[in-house]
């Protein structure tokens, strides 16, 4: 294909749901929407992502459960803390009870407790991230499938009718 091809053809592209789409925020933010998967390498990668992003305000990353890490899981999350820490992510949410371990592995690092917040289910979550939102934020979304953490993504997305379009799975409303 030539240049000219590639740009019309990058015109309709339509990325996959649940993978680092941005999509637009309530109060003016931007959403990264990982809500596919994750595993410690991807949820790295993310990380990266959210803090290469062009942000006026605050970089929050909210976290669900890594599953199917088996005995690599308490370190697999810890890793994830640690790197959010070192790429001077400022807030991180964490929903469910696997995913206290990257608010662990983030706090041994050196984040501040009291930018570190724990929710055991998502609706709570996101109602509490959205009332913290500021404009000019961006929220890196990630977790497993079975995290259902598009739940968070709908509690924050500037046009939640679009849904069905934009995200992975089915919500709660």
């Amino acid at each position: 294909m030539n240049l000219v091809e590639i740009g019309a053809r990058l015109l309709t592209y339509s990325p996959a749901r649940g993978r680092t789409n941005l999509i637009s925020g309530v109060k003016n933010t931007w959403v990264i929407d990982d809500t596919y998967n994750a595993s410690p390498q991807s949820a790295k990668v993310a990380l990266e992502i959210l803090a290469e992003m062009p942000a006026t305000g605050y970089r929050f990353a909210v976290f669900g459960d890594m599953l199917e890490l088996g005995s690599l899981s308490e370190e697999g999350h810890q890793q994830v803390g640690r790197e959010l820490v070192r790429l001077g992510i400022d807030y991180l949410f964490v929903i469910g009870e696997r995913s206290r371990d990257i608010a662990r592995g983030a706090k041994a690092a050196g984040m501040s407790e009291d930018k570190i917040y724990h929710f055991p289910y998502t609706m709570e979550g996101g109602t509490f991230l959205q009332e913290r939102l500021r404009e000019g934020d961006v929220v890196l979304v990630k977790g497993s499938r079975g995290a259902k953490m598009e739940q968070i993504v709908y509690e924050i997305m500037a046009k939640p009718w679009l849904s069905r379009d934009l995200l992975v799975g089915p919500v709660v409303k």
